[in-house]
């Protein structure tokens, strides 16, 4: 239920998979350029593989960090899916009702 968006390299925008479940999960699907991801400053999981295919030595936390936030969880792998979790940074508003 906190999900608030898929974040991946612009490649992948018309996967299948990534646009299902985003569909069901009713969030956007963003996507950001090899340029916009190697912007993007940070302690990342490097991949001589993916930097080979994308350009950018790090899909998955970059794109998680893109529009700024905290990096939750590292790069994770599994049965060839891999992902990371960022956080969006909280900004609270208290607004009085008379």
């Amino acid at each position: 239920k906190a999900v608030c968006a898929l974040c991946t390299i612009d490649l992948k925008k018309d996967e299948a998979g990534l646009l299902e479940l985003a569909g069901e999960w009713n969030v956007p699907l963003l996507t950001y350029s090899t340029q916009e991801l190697v912007q993007v400053s940070g302690d990342f999981t490097s991949s001589p593989f993916v930097e080979q295919v994308t350009g950018v030595d790090n899909v998955c936390e970059r794109a998680a960090l893109a529009s700024g936030g905290t990096l939750l969880r590292k790069k994770t792998a599994k049965d060839g899916v891999t992902v990371a979790l960022a956080m969006e940074e909280l900004h609270l508003t208290w607004k009085e009702h008379l």
